[in-house]
Parts: C-alpha cells; structure tokens; sequence
C-alpha cells in the first residue's frame, strides 16, 4: 500500500466522505431519532479478498 496506490485512496476517501456525512447529520440531529443509525465505526479495506483463503 502506497499513496498512489489507486485501491487505498478510494477506500481512504470513501471512509472519510461516510464520516462526513455521520458527523454532519449527527451535528444537526436534536433527538436522538436524528442521530445516525449506525453506531460503530465500518472495517474498511481496499484490498480483494483472496479467493484461496
């Protein structure tokens, strides 16, 4: 894994447009039914997984 490394940015970038969009609709929320529903952080990878495992 490198920065140039096409795979790694996309899923970096993803991670963090996703956050974005938690913290801002959980900034806004003033009940606790606005907040998001997902409440633990997503395991992101950006590599395939290995068909012989």
């Amino acid at each position: 894994m490198t920065p140039d490394d096409q795979p790694f940015r996309d899923a970096v970038r993803e991670h963090l447009e996703f956050g974005s969009r938690v913290a801002q609709q959980n900034s806004r929320a003033t009940t606790d039914d606005e907040l998001h529903p997902l409440r633990d952080v997503p395991l992101w990878t950006w590599n395939e997984p290995d068909p012989a495992s």
